[in-house]
């Protein structure tokens, strides 16, 4: 598989059908769904409705009125007409031209009555929902505050021993799947081979080197909803690799996770996503703020049908709290933000 047919593969909300191709666009899982998660129940659901029928009632206060006032057919019988009906047709014509009379002579009152009603409810409504969105938009920028006087940007020496475990970590699985025996067989202790260890300072530097250009193009492409926080800690302990930060209430904030994987991951791919997984509900607990998950794996080097069709399986698991987007080094400027809504 060349590197422009796996440009990039997103699972998150989206997707129903799971086999469009692997260019952009691949859905497969919900990530709407984890705004959800801290969705409540809207107190101001009343007044919703009151506003939405006081709307209705305006409309229909001139409508109905226009309606009825125009169907005048019944109205305009002429006596030749009249003297060629039978007496049923006749009385029954009458009488419908009786219920005419009397609803025109009724539906302006009827219009009024809407009206006054419909103005009522917006009078009443308006001011209480414009109330609501203050004070919501007033706590939204309170906490937005309150998140940035926690954020604070990593040390060189953090993030390079961050970079240095997730290469570790990549050798040591390599090493574990290259030495792995049958099915069923004991494995043997990985240890990392002395050639790879002394290839633990380059990886580290094309791992900084992906991570960079990742977070270079989501800068781009974060505004205006988002703002990109790059390598930064919150409250004080909790290092991420880039953090979306919402500019808009109701609208969750981002905590990314970057890894560069190369060849087959079939070891490391499910600690990878728990890792995501696992940054993304410590960043909840510390912040109190709604938030959704973004691992982006990058592969660098060609990747087989069976690896691509497990990443897909894994990302699924894990779809109701983490977007997995799966893009290759010369196809970062594809990488589009996960639509939450």
């Amino acid at each position: 598989m060349s590197s422009t047919e796996f440009a990039q593969l997103l699972v998150g909300p989206e997707s129903k059908e799971p086999g469009d191709g692997l260019g952009l666009g691949h859905y497969v899982g919900a990530a709407c769904d984890c705004v959800g998660v801290f969705s409540r129940p809207d107190p101001q659901s009343f007044t919703k409705f009151a506003l939405s029928a006081g709307v209705f009632l305006l409309i229909a206060a001139f409508l109905v009125p226009a309606f009825v006032l125009r169907e005048t057919s019944v109205l305009r019988i002429s006596e030749h007409e009249l003297t060629t009906l039978t007496p049923l047709a006749r009385a029954e014509l009458e009488r419908r031209q009786r219920i005419a009379r009397a609803a025109g002579i009724a539906v302006p009152y009827i219009g009024v009555i809407f009206f006054l009603i419909g103005g009522a409810l917006l009078v009443y409504g308006a001011p209480r929902l414009k109330r609501k969105e203050d004070a919501d938009e007033e706590r939204f920028f309170v906490e937005l505050a309150k998140l940035r006087s926690e954020i604070e940007p990593q040390s060189e020496s953090e993030r390079e021993e961050r970079l240095k475990e997730d290469v570790e970590e990549e050798l040591c699985d390599e090493k574990l799947e290259a030495v792995e025996g049958p099915e069923g067989a004991p494995t043997p202790s990985p240890e990392l081979h002395p050639q790879a260890t002394t290839n633990v300072r380059e990886l580290m530097l094309r791992a900084a080197t992906v991570e960079r250009d990742v977070l270079n193009h989501l800068a781009q492409i974060a505004p205006p909803n988002y703002e990109l926080q790059a390598n930064v800690k919150v409250s004080g302990g909790l290092l991420l690799d880039g953090l979306l930060v919402s500019n808009v209430a109701h609208l969750p904030d981002v905590v990314i996770e970057i890894k560069l994987m190369r060849g087959s991951f079939r070891k490391n791919l499910n600690n990878r996503l728990n890792e995501g997984l696992g940054v993304l509900l410590r960043y909840r607990a510390r912040v109190k703020r709604a938030a959704t998950g973004w691992l982006i794996i990058v592969i660098d080097g060609a990747i087989d049908a069976a690896d691509r069709d497990l990443l897909v399986r894994r990302a699924e698991e894990y779809a109701a709290e983490l977007w997995v987007s799966i893009i290759t080094p010369d196809a970062l400027s594809e990488l589009s933000l996960p639509k939450a809504g």
